[in-house]
């Protein structure tokens, strides 16, 4: 990195094995130098671009995704289902 430049944020895609097939992620950050065009990614990135990839596996198995259990845990079904249901008590 020329450490000259202003970065700029930045997404792209990119290909993942997962099972035998192409899994394409989309969404994923980093940033973008316009001088030297480097394009780093930084540990809160690096995070949610995981995130992202997770998901993408999850949702290619047929899985919820964490957002979508988010959601759910929300919801007043969820919170009045007895314990035991959910493998508890």
């Amino acid at each position: 990195m020329c450490e000259q430049g202003a970065l700029t944020p930045d997404t792209y895609s990119d290909t993942f094995q997962h099972h035998g097939a192409e899994l394409v992620v989309h969404g994923l950050e980093c940033y973008i130098c316009r001088d030297c065009g480097a394009d780093p990614v930084f540990e809160d990135q690096i995070r949610r671009n995981h995130a992202r990839v997770v998901d993408a596996r999850r949702h290619a198995d047929g899985l919820l995704t964490g957002s979508e259990i988010r959601v759910l845990r929300k919801s007043p079904s969820w919170s009045e289902m007895p314990s035991r249901a959910c493998g508890g008590g």
